[in-house]
């Protein structure tokens, strides 16, 4: 992508592409969150809103149960 807008080209990549890794990456984030695994889309998806969002999130929650 970075070398078409580079070129002056249109990427081959599409606003759908983007908005399905925008899905994606959230789904990620919702499956981390609840500690399962997810069927995609999980159908709650478009009412996340992941605790980094809301400036809620502990980076030392990670380290929980190592």
């Amino acid at each position: 992508m970075v070398k078409s807008f580079l070129k002056g080209e249109m990427p081959r990549e599409n606003w759908y592409d983007g908005l399905f890794v925008v899905k994606l990456l959230m789904a990620c984030y919702m499956s981390a969150e609840t500690k399962k695994k997810l069927k995609f889309p999980p159908p709650e998806l478009e009412d996340f809103t992941p605790r980094v969002q809301q400036a809620t999130y502990d980076p030392r929650s990670a380290l929980e149960g190592l």
